[in-house]
C-alpha cells in the first residue's frame, strides 16, 4: 500500500508540474498543497525516497508568496495567524520538532500567496465548476483508500474508516462538508454524502442534520427539503430496503452503529450486538462519556498549562504527550479547537477564531450558503479534525479550502459593488 500512496503522490506532483508550466494555476485547488510531500518529515529514515517532495512544497509555497501576495484588508490576518505560532516555538525541543513546526509555518505563511492566486483566477474556477470536481475527487480517493484498507486489514468495506493521512476519514468529512453548497450535480451530492455516512461519525451525521436546520432558517423551506431529499432521503431507503431485502446486512449494519454511539466510536471492527434494544439519548451521552477523547482532551490541557498556554509547536502533539508522560499516541486532540490551543498556543487560537468570524461577517452578507458552511465546519471541529494533517503524511490542505473561500467571498463581494455601481 505504502508503495502505492508513493506513486499518486509522485504522479499528483507531475500533474502540478504540469498544469504550472500551461499557466493553469487553479489546478492547486484540486491539491493546494503537493499530495504527501510531507513524508520525509515524518521519518527522516525515509530520506531518499521523497525528501524532495516536501522541499517542492516549500518552495513553491514560497514562490506563491512571492507572486501572488496582495493587500487588501483580509490579508493582514493571514499574516498574523501564522506568526502567532512563533510564541510556541520556545518549547520546542529537538531537530525534527523544529522541522515539522518550520514546515507548517511556512505553508501557513503561504496562505497569503494562496489567497491571491485563488482571487486572480476565480472566475475561471467558478465557471469550470472546479470546487465540485474538488468533492468528486476526494470522494473518489477516499473510497479507493477505504476499499484497499479494507483488503489489507482483512475487513468490510462497509467498516473500514480509511485510516490515517490525507485519506483519513475526519479530512475527507471536512472537506466535503466545506463544498456542499457548492456542488450541483444530484448524483455527486448523493454520492459523497452516502461516502462521509460511511464514516460512522457522530459528527458528520449531526453535521448533516445541521445543515438542513440551517438550510431552513437561512436559505427557505424548498431549499432545505431539497437537500433532505437529496442526502437524509437516500440513506433512509437505504435503510428500508436493506431492512426488507438483506435483514443479515441490515442487522450488521445496526450492531455497528450502536457501536459507535455505545463505545464512544472507539472501535467498530467487532460490533457490539445491539439486539432489540433502542438508541436512547442516555446511551448516546454514555457514548460520548466512554469516548477517549476526554481522555486526550485532558493530556491536552496539561500541556497548555506546561507550556504557559504558549503551545508545545506545529504538529507536535504526540511531543507533547511524550512530555507529559502519557501513554497515548495521537496526532491531535480530536478537537479543531484543543488542537489550535495545545500546539499553537492562546494567541494562535485566537486569531484563527477572528478570521473564522471575518469570513463569516463577510459570508452572512455576500452569501448566505457559504455562511452556513463555515458553520458547520465550525461546528464539525468540535468533534475532530484540524486545519493541517500532522500524522505520516502532513499538510494543510483544510487551511487552503478555506482561504479559498475567502478569496470567494471577495469576487462575490467586488461584483455585488460593481452591480450597484
Amino acid at each position: 500500500m505504502a508503495e502505492v500512496l508513493f506513486i499518486l503522490s509522485v504522479l499528483s506532483n507531475f500533474a502540478i508540474f504540469y498544469y504550472f508550466k500551461k499557466k493553469n494555476y487553479y489546478i492547486l485547488l484540486l491539491f493546494p498543497l503537493l499530495a504527501f510531500s510531507g513524508r520525509w518529515l515524518y521519518s527522516l529514515t525515509h530520506l531518499e525516497n521523497s525528501i524532495y517532495l516536501g522541499y517542492f512544497e516549500i518552495i513553491l509555497s514560497i514562490l506563491i508568496i512571492k507572486k501572488y501576495k496582495v493587500e487588501d484588508e483580509n490579508t493582514s490576518i493571514l499574516y498574523l495567524f501564522p506568526l502567532t505560532s512563533l510564541l510556541s516555538f520556545m518549547n520546542i525541543s529537538g531537530l525534527d520538532n523544529y522541522l515539522i513546526a518550520i514546515f507548517y509555518f511556512v505553508l501557513l505563511l503561504s496562505g497569503v500567496g494562496y489567497y491571491g492566486l485563488f482571487k486572480e483566477n476565480m472566475k475561471r474556477i467558478v465557471s469550470d465548476n472546479i470546487i465540485e470536481k474538488i468533492v468528486i475527487i476526494w470522494t473518489i480517493f477516499g473510497i479507493f483508500y477505504k476499499l484497499t484498507s479494507s483488503i489489507e486489514m482483512h475487513v468490510s468495506f462497509f467498516i473500514v474508516r480509511a485510516g490515517s493521512s490525507l485519506w483519513a476519514s475526519n479530512h475527507q468529512a471536512m472537506i466535503i462538508l466545506l463544498f456542499i453548497p457548492f456542488i450541483k450535480r444530484k448524483w455527486v451530492l448523493m454520492l459523497s454524502i452516502a461516502f462521509i455516512c460511511l464514516h460512522f461519525s457522530r459528527g458528520v451525521y449531526m453535521s448533516l442534520i445541521l445543515y438542513a436546520l440551517l438550510y431552513f432558517i437561512f436559505i427557505g423551506k424548498d431549499k432545505a427539503m431539497k437537500f433532505a431529499v437529496y442526502t437524509i432521503g437516500p440513506i433512509m431507503i437505504s435503510i428500508v430496503i436493506l431492512k426488507i431485502a438483506y435483514p443479515q446486512i441490515y442487522d450488521f449494519g445496526k450492531d455497528i452503529m450502536y457501536s459507535r454511539f455505545i463505545s464512544g466510536g472507539s472501535s467498530i471492527v467487532i460490533p457490539i450486538y445491539s439486539g432489540n434494544s433502542t438508541l436512547t439519548i442516555s446511551d448516546i451521552l454514555q457514548g460520548f462519556q466512554n469516548d477517549d477523547r476526554a481522555n486526550i482532551r485532558d493530556d491536552a490541557f496539561e500541556i497548555i498549562s506546561t507550556t504557559n498556554y504558549m503551545g508545545i509547536g506545529l504538529g507536535n502533539f504526540m511531543f507533547g504527550l511524550k512530555t507529559i508522560g502519557s501513554g497515548r499516541e495521537y496526532s491531535n486532540a480530536h478537537n479543531l479547537y484543543i488542537t489550535l490551543l495545545s500546539e499553537g498556543g492562546l494567541l494562535f487560537l485566537i486569531v484563527f477564531l477572528l478570521f473564522m468570524v471575518s469570513i463569516l461577517k463577510k459570508a452572512f452578507i455576500y452569501d448566505r450558503q457559504v455562511f452556513i458552511s463555515i458553520i458547520v465546519f465550525l461546528f464539525y471541529g468540535l468533534f475532530s479534525g484540524q486545519i493541517y494533517e500532522s500524522t505520516s503524511f502532513r499538510s494543510c490542505i483544510d487551511y487552503f479550502y478555506i482561504i479559498f473561500l475567502l478569496a470567494y467571498l471577495k469576487n462575490t463581494q467586488r461584483l455585488a459593488i460593481k452591480n450597484v455601481q
